[in-house]
């Protein structure tokens, strides 16, 4: 029998998104120029910027989430991936020495580690998960809600050979009705495989690769799912009133895309509502009331008390239908917000 009082912890990595993003826990570092302020930090330690309080679990259970950053900006983690690897290592090692059971790999941190599987063989009494998996799920969901209603229009999925936008790219193949699914990759031999996979659907003749530029310009809603630290989506490229839901963190749409595109409407995907009583004690810089889906993801593994590792590498449809039943056990639903350029 569980006991009511047990407390479990789990941690989430995170990392700036730029170098600038350091001054947002240390003001004093606005100060200095974020090259040098970048140089500089990938020697400081693992830091502990925040907890997560309030998960409960279905028995009870207690959970405590605690927030790790990795001293390292999105770009300069994939310029130099070897010691990007060192570090997020280093962090999960400190997370167990924290007392974590469950680690969750955020932003580059999945990323730079191959999706958790460099990690597989390194880390021992700790369960990982990339966090792919619920960000998937509820991409696909947030997604349907917003195209619901649509008939015979253009969808692309940029970033479609990755381990979240495939796994999206099948979602939207196998639910949702459309004139032309467009997908996007950046590597031909992943490109191919998917497309292979995706020939065995119904419509699979309106499916087919293309590049970044026609996606879109032909596209009346994109999905952005890359992993790319650079712009991908300029204003002057879309589509008259196209619609975009963008995963990316950080994004790589172009600002000027809501400076300037009116007729445009730009969601931020990937998030889910904030659970009742849960609390971060950190700005994630996304909307208020929501949490990423991958953080959300590693607290149900811990709700869950898995001790085997849950989804490293690629998503699955089994790691889809796991992860989903979950998060309807626990009441999660996609928090779909609208951005605004103001």
């Amino acid at each position: 029998m569980s006991d009511p009082g047990a407390e479990r912890t789990f941690a989430f990595l995170i990392h700036p998104r730029s170098n600038r993003d350091f001054g947002t826990k240390y003001p004093i570092l606005k100060l200095l120029p974020a090259r040098l302020v970048g140089f500089f930090a990938r020697f400081a330690p693992t830091l502990h910027v925040a907890n997560l309080h309030g998960f409960v679990s279905t028995q009870g259970e207690r959970v405590h989430g605690v927030l790790l950053a990795v001293p390292m900006a999105a770009p300069t983690m994939l310029r130099n991936r070897p010691l990007a690897r060192k570090l997020v290592l280093r962090a999960v090692q400190k997370a167990h020495a924290l007392g974590a059971t469950h680690v969750g790999l955020g932003g580059y941190t999945s990323v730079v580690t191959d999706g958790g599987q460099w990690l597989e063989d390194q880390v021992a009494d700790v369960s990982l998960t990339n966090g792919n998996a619920l960000t998937a799920a509820m991409s696909y969901r947030g997604f349907s809600e917003i195209y619901q209603g649509s008939r015979r229009t253009t969808i692309a999925v940029i970033g479609a050979t990755g381990s979240i936008g495939s796994a999206v790219a099948k979602e939207i193949a196998a639910g949702l009705p459309f004139k032309d699914l467009l997908v996007v990759g950046r590597t031909p031999s992943h490109i191919a495989d998917l497309m292979s996979t995706l020939s065995r659907y119904p419509n699979a003749q309106t499916i087919r690769s293309t590049t970044v530029a026609e996606a879109v310009s032909a596209a009346d809603y994109i999905v952005n799912a890359t992993s790319s630290n650079d712009t991908i989506i300029a204003a002057n490229a879309l589509k008259q009133d196209a619609v975009v839901y963008d995963i990316t963190q950080p994004s790589n749409i172009d600002p000027d895309v809501l400076a300037t595109r009116k007729d445009v409407r730009v969601y931020d995907g990937g998030l889910v509502e904030l659970p009742k009583g849960v609390r971060v004690g950190y700005n994630l810089g996304i909307p208020k009331g929501s949490l990423f889906s991958c953080t959300a993801e590693t607290a149900l593994i811990s709700l869950e008390n898995r001790t085997d590792h849950f989804c490293l590498g690629h998503v699955t449809a089994t790691h889809i239908e796991h992860i989903s039943a979950l998060a309807d056990q626990y009441a999660l639903k996609p928090a779909t917000v609208l951005v605004s350029s103001t």
